[in-house]
């Protein structure tokens, strides 16, 4: 009972990460094109490590 409740929990953790993880690359994703029309390469590098 204890082993199914932590394995659903742990599902749902890792449902919930990768829905987050999506939305933070699609901004990151959308960032990056804003940059790198605007910077070209520079903006690309500084969107990346920044």
């Amino acid at each position: 009972m204890s082993k199914n409740s932590r394995y659903t929990g742990n599902y749902a953790g890792v449902f919930y990460f990768y829905k987050f993880e999506a939305r933070w690359k699609k901004i990151i994703y959308r960032e990056i094109r804003r940059n790198q029309e605007e910077h070209c390469d520079k903006g690309l590098y500084s969107a990346i490590m920044g």
